[in-house]
């Protein structure tokens, strides 16, 4: 049997450094995994869905507060455009009364993940609605894409555990798009709660204008606005 020759004691230990050094150099370049980036907060597949039970209260200055009450179903559709790792599909929504009714399309969005953003287009209106890497006090321009003043997003309470309904959801983010509690002559609430693994939650927004006149200022007279909550009661993904 052949006899095998042993290395010096100083270059196996050289060796062994540059083998460490060279390991080091290379696992630098490696990408974080997806779920440090929080890319399962908002994810994106065609036949995604997620049904929502919607509350809407809408105020003006003639007519007595109407309340809507109704189902709306997301679908995430066809794939419209590739650009790289970027990819953008319809988003299909519709309505319906109650759960005996046929569903009938309200509106067709759009939304598109990046290596680094959340978008959905809204009718004609880009939102941005998430940003990558999420991290807890992250702030950004929700407005950045389109032609509105800015709008500042913010992250709060990431990885808490969030009520949607009767479900209890154990990693969540939200944000909070705006949050102007000036009770006096306007008030401004509106944020989002997005799941891990499953998108948004929970969706609250609250923009009420009060009566300004000297005999009712400070009385909390809504004269005009909206208040608007959309809690998740189903989701899953159409083969």
């Amino acid at each position: 049997m052949p006899k095998t020759k042993k290395l010096p004691f100083k270059l196996t230990a050289w060796l062994l450094l540059a083998g460490l050094l060279g390991w080091g150099c290379s696992s630098s370049t490696i990408d974080p995994p997806a779920n440090r980036l929080g890319y399962d907060y908002f994810p994106v597949a065609q036949g995604q869905y997620r049904t929502y039970q919607v509350q809407e209260i809408i105020y003006t200055p003639i007519d007595p507060p109407e309340t809507l009450r109704y189902d709306l179903r997301e679908s995430v559709g066809n794939l419209l455009a590739v650009n790289g790792t970027d990819s953008t599909f319809l988003l299909q929504r519709e309505t319906r009364q109650n759960a005996i009714d046929a569903w009938q399309v309200d509106s067709v969005w759009s939304i598109t993940r990046t290596a680094n953003q959340a978008i959905v287009q809204q009718s004609n209106r880009r939102v941005l609605k998430l940003v990558f890497p999420v991290a807890q006090g992250k702030r950004w321009n929700g407005n950045l894409l389109n032609a509105l003043p800015a709008d500042t997003f913010e992250i709060r309470g990431l990885a808490a555990a969030a009520t949607a309904g009767d479900t209890v959801f154990n990693n969540t983010l939200t944000v909070f798009q705006n949050f102007n509690l000036d009770t006096v002559i306007n008030q401004d609430k509106r944020f989002e709660v997005y799941a891990q693994n499953v998108g948004l939650v929970r969706k609250e927004q609250k923009k009420l204008q009060f009566c300004e006149d000297a005999d009712c200022i400070g009385t909390f007279e809504i004269v005009q606005g909206a208040v608007l909550e959309q809690i998740l009661v189903d989701y899953g993904e159409d083969l």
